[in-house]
């Protein structure tokens, strides 16, 4: 899904002040429980960040501005690195992941790689290479879910190249089970290169990540990003995690790796890594508020796909009129795709009173 088609709404209702760590724009953030400025919940932000520790790696760092990250960025190569039990070697950084997918199509482009991946699913990746001049194979989605690894396994035997997946998909919130993607790598890996983009995989209660695969498969690609549960997005830190031998021919088309990442958001993801209790919290408010948003939203029967992320996408019953006009008259933002004569909605979650809100509008449109 276009992140232009996102945004609209954001468009609709104008400039708004500097976001602090909450989804209130513009809004009196302290002394108070209620949301009194423009709620933003189409961007999958994490509400609650960046961490205490991540803020202040922020202001130690300020001091060392003047200088180029190298040293720094060493040391967050090293930390992630260790985390996942890899080699230096195997971990590539960029400025998000989408600095990341940048790259990785420059790759499929230049080596001819056709992509094979769903309609219905972050397209990134996809346009980069369609603008490049590349190949991109799209399958349908499997009931509004995303991914049809059937049909994405039997496209790619006879056109063999990169497939592309999101897991948890990204707009839809569904997953594939992780025994189900693990044997699919396996297999489709055989003749294909397989880029898995995890970017919302630490919302998932257990580990469901295919980076252990990487150590004996050298055709797994696993981009990751601090934008999300991290709560990192304004700082822009992503990394891809694969085989030594395939991140060497990735990092060769990135002219100037110092250029790319700034040292305070460096510092930061290095500080966020060390705190899993950050995470735990985050995922925690997450799936209560999650819980709460998919259950009134079921009452008012609308369809939900089972959300596995920080987000739920959702189908509207018909309304007259634009739906992010509608929303925005409330002063809110979210995500709205027409798709097959439905509309469908991705709501973020964001903090209690933000969902409540949330809710209370959505009751007002359709109960």
């Amino acid at each position: 899904m276009n992140r232009r088609n996102w945004i609209s709404s954001s468009l609709i209702l104008g400039s708004t002040a500097i976001l602090a760590p909450t989804d209130v724009i513009g809004a009196e953030q302290y002394g108070t429980n209620k949301p009194t400025g423009v709620i933003k919940l189409n961007s999958n932000e994490n509400p609650h960040g960046p961490s205490k520790k991540a803020r202040e790696a922020i202001e130690k760092g300020i001091i060392n501005g003047n200088r180029y990250p190298n040293e720094i960025r060493e040391r967050l190569i090293y930390s992630i690195s260790n985390k996942f039990d890899l080699s230096a070697e195997s971990v590539i950084l960029g400025a998000g992941s989408s600095d990341i997918l940048q790259l990785l199509a420059c790759w499929c482009v230049s080596e001819k790689h056709n992509i094979t991946t769903s309609k219905l699913t972050f397209d990134i990746l996809p346009n980069y290479i369609k603008r490049f001049g590349g190949k991109v194979l799209e399958t349908e989605p499997t009931h509004e879910k995303g991914f049809d690894l059937n049909a994405i396994e039997t496209i790619s035997e006879k056109n063999p190249g990169v497939v592309y997946l999101v897991n948890p998909n990204n707009p839809t919130g569904s997953k594939v089970d992780y025994t189900e993607l693990s044997s699919f790598c396996e297999r489709v890996s055989k003749h294909s290169y397989i880029i898995v983009d995890e970017a919302y995989i630490e919302y998932l209660i257990r580990d469901e990540s295919m980076v252990p695969l990487i150590k004996k498969n050298p055709k797994i690609i696993v981009v990751r990003t601090f934008s999300k549960i991290y709560g990192l997005a304004g700082l822009r830190v992503g990394y891809a995690l694969t085989d030594a031998r395939i991140a060497g021919v990735l990092r060769a088309y990135q002219i100037w790796t110092a250029s790319n990442l700034n040292s305070l958001g460096i510092a930061a993801a290095i500080a966020s890594l060390n705190d899993p209790t950050f995470v735990k919290t985050s995922r925690s408010r997450n799936t209560e508020n999650l819980h709460y948003t998919l259950n009134e939203l079921q009452k008012l029967k609308l369809y939900c796909v089972e959300p596995h992320a920080n987000f739920i996408w959702f189908r509207g019953k018909p309304i007259e009129g634009d739906l992010n006009k509608i929303y925005a008259k409330y002063s809110i933002i979210v995500g709205v795709k027409e798709i097959d004569d439905a509309t469908w909605i991705r709501v973020t979650i964001g903090k209690k009173e933000a969902m409540l809100r949330f809710i209370e509008v959505t009751k007002l449109i359709w109960n």
